[in-house]
């Protein structure tokens, strides 16, 4: 629960193979959150916990025709 006039705060995981991380953190900011990038490591590691959020954003992965040449 957000208090009234405050912004809620937005977590932008970080991990190998997610991209777009910090347009992620952008948008989030820019639509009025509190963001922040935070790798999925200081989550396992407990340096961060997600229920200090009220938002949890998980940006895309790599594009794979780009690395399978699909078409």
């Amino acid at each position: 629960m957000v208090a009234r006039g405050r912004k809620p705060k937005a977590i932008v995981l970080l991990a190998a193979g997610i991209n777009r991380d910090g347009d992620a953190e952008r948008a989030l900011n820019l639509a009025g959150a509190d963001a922040e990038r935070v790798h999925i490591n200081d989550l396992i590691d407990r340096r961060k916990r997600l229920a200090d959020y009220q938002i949890l954003m998980i940006p895309g992965g790599l594009f794979v025709r780009r690395r399978y040449r699909l078409r």
